[in-house]
């Protein structure tokens, strides 16, 4: 039971007025002043809605966010970010940005929205409020899985100083490899709630995103287990944001993410709307097939769901289940509306969004950035924040902290080697926020 006792972040009015205040961010304005208010907002609401999630009382946030039709906002936002990141971000470390700390909180903001989503959505009518805006959520959760296999988990960092560039790069994957497993979670409500949420969902998660293949090829990888040369095993525990030693006799224990993933594949491949669509191909049959030996008694024993899944693999290994025909029925698919618009103006308008960040990212004033630095030790700095988050993280190597900056108290390290060598990086950030 949780014991700790937790503060609001926000009155009912802040709530209610935080939430109807919430606009599609517009990508000209990212990191300035005036979005560093938004990005507040939004960042004080998902605090508090986990805060009501863990205290089990009633989730105002949740409700504001439906009443006044935010979630796709949100969303809007989300994939805005993913863009952002994907086609700008590189353009600005190749410059050598000056007001590093603004590009943080563009990157932390497409956290804070997965966060504030996947909290809400563990609710039927949330996911429902979505709408049309559940399809570009089921495509940022396939691109940030994706992502993760490919990449797997984030190298730790070496001794040596990095620059300001490579810095603001491992920040960008630690936050990338955090934010999957928020996607992973926000993927299994819609794939649990999908006969409820409004649009063809079924055939964006099976056919145009092969989202059985996806979470079996997780399973296999296995991406939140890392090898420790000097130690145990780690495995990564999403809740807390931190890598954890695996002791040898807790190996057979399975964490919330390989739950997450098995509860996930069973929902999709026990309804039967997926299977009558899924074209079981060799290819297809043999990755699951590999799962069947990962399904034994320990493993059922923690989900006695995967019993009856157990058995569907053991039909598809003698073919008791057929694949539709090659030429089935069509099937009517929307389309995504926010992703193809949103690329296609951050494109258009490359020359003159490098324009603007020059001002706002690059090379902007001081007196520019006292500002922003102030508002964010704003955002960033109430006292409850500890009884809420995870411990805080090493702004050097990304490890748990436990001392802070003493001059500006808003970088956390792990010892005085980090934040030595982590001082010509953050010099600047703490004249001005001391200042």
């Amino acid at each position: 039971m949780d014991q700790i006792t937790r503060v609001d972040i926000l009155t009912p009015i802040e709530i209610e007025a935080f939430a109807q205040s919430i606009h599609p961010s517009n990508v000209h304005e990212l990191g300035s002043l005036r979005w560093l208010e938004k990005h507040d907002r939004i960042e004080k609401l998902t605090m508090q809605a986990i805060v009501q999630a863990l205290s089990n009382r009633e989730e105002t946030v949740k409700e504001m966010l439906i009443s006044f039709e935010k979630l796709p906002v949100l969303v809007h936002d989300l994939v805005l970010v993913e863009l952002w990141r994907a086609l700008i971000f590189p353009k600005l470390l190749k410059e050598n940005p000056q007001c590093s700390f603004s590009i943080h909180a563009i990157l932390h903001h497409e956290a804070t929205c997965i966060n504030l989503i996947e909290t809400v959505l563990y609710h039927e009518d949330a996911a429902e409020s979505l709408e049309d805006s559940v399809l570009d959520i089921i495509d940022y959760c396939s691109h940030a899985l994706n992502t993760l296999l490919a990449t797997g988990p984030p190298q730790k960092t070496s001794s040596k100083a990095l620059s300001q560039p490579a810095d603001l790069q491992h920040q960008a994957q630690l936050i990338q490899f955090q934010v999957a497993f928020k996607a992973l979670s926000s993927l299994r409500y819609i794939i649990e709630q999908s006969e409820s949420v409004a649009g063809e969902v079924i055939p964006r998660l099976v056919v145009s995103s092969d989202t059985p293949m996806l979470l079996t090829a997780l399973i296999l990888q296995r991406p939140w287990i890392r090898p420790n040369p000097t130690g145990p095993t780690q495995e990564y525990n999403g809740d807390e944001q931190k890598w954890v030693d695996v002791r040898p006799q807790d190996r057979i224990v399975m964490g919330k993410i390989e739950a997450q993933l098995w509860l996930a594949l069973y929902q999709l491949l026990m309804n039967s709307r997926v299977i009558a669509m899924y074209d079981m191909t060799d290819f297809r049959k043999d990755q699951l097939l590999r799962l069947r030996p990962l399904l034994h008694e320990t493993t059922v024993d923690q989900i006695p769901l995967l019993n009856h899944f157990t058995t569907w693999l053991d039909g598809l290994a003698i073919g008791s289940f057929s694949s539709p025909p090659p030429k089935s029925p069509l099937i009517l698919e929307m389309v995504s509306a926010m992703r193809p618009v949103l690329e296609a103006e951050i494109t258009r308008d490359m020359d003159r969004l490098m324009e603007t960040y020059r001002k706002e990212l690059i090379q902007p004033s001081r007196d520019l950035m006292m500002a922003k630095a102030q508002k964010l030790s704003d955002t960033y700095n109430f006292e409850n924040l500890e009884a809420v988050l995870p411990p805080s993280k090493c702004a050097k190597c990304g490890e748990t902290a436990s001392k802070r900056c003493s001059r500006c108290k808003n970088e956390w390290y792990c010892s005085r080697q980090c934040q030595v060598s982590h001082w010509n990086s953050h010099k600047k950030i703490c004249d001005l926020m001391a200042s």
